[in-house]
């Protein structure tokens, strides 16, 4: 509770900073929000894992936002292409080079995050912990499939089975 008083103080002089969680990162909000989003890259192919990997609050769209893009020929088109160019990036380069790439996207997207707090520096640092552990687990774990298994495992424990896996 001090750390967040401290924080707050800080943020009153425009200073960051980023408290300790107590929260392991694979049951916090950005691991459920990344989840979907790496199994329509895995699964670019796949119209109802892109939908659903539209919605996540990592790319901070409000539902209009999201109907139009399902809606519109162009924008729909753009999604399933950018779910692709990951998903290539990842099977050339590697997990972390798509992650990076992805972390580009989430940047680009207008306002990442949700709602008007956007990608904090706390969610930052969520997401870059979860590449971090991703591309370690990413040197034992054969393809991405096996990756993804992993990530899921890790959830399900982190959250006790709860919104882990297959919602």
């Amino acid at each position: 509770f001090e750390g967040a008083e401290v924080r707050k103080a800080l943020a009153a002089w425009g200073v960051s900073a980023v408290s300790v969680e107590r929260t392991p990162v694979f049951a916090t909000e950005e691991a459920a929000a990344l989840e979907p989003l790496l199994q329509a890259i895995v699964e670019p192919g796949d119209r109802a894992m892109a939908r659903i990997a539209l919605a996540s609050p990592l790319l901070g769209l409000d539902y209009a936002r999201i109907e139009a893009d399902i809606q519109g020929e162009t924008a729909w088109t753009d999604w399933l292409d950018t779910l692709l160019a990951l998903r290539e990036d990842w099977q050339r380069r590697g997990f972390m080079a798509m992650f990076q790439s992805l972390l580009q996207h989430l940047g680009g997207t207008g306002v990442p995050g949700s709602g008007a707090e956007g990608l904090t520096e706390r969610r930052l640092t969520n997401l870059l912990h979860l590449g971090e552990l991703l591309q370690e687990a990413s040197k034992t774990q054969a393809g991405m499939d096996a990756l993804l298994s992993w990530y899921g495992a890790r959830r399900a424990e982190a959250t006790g089975g709860e919104d882990a896996g297959d919602e």
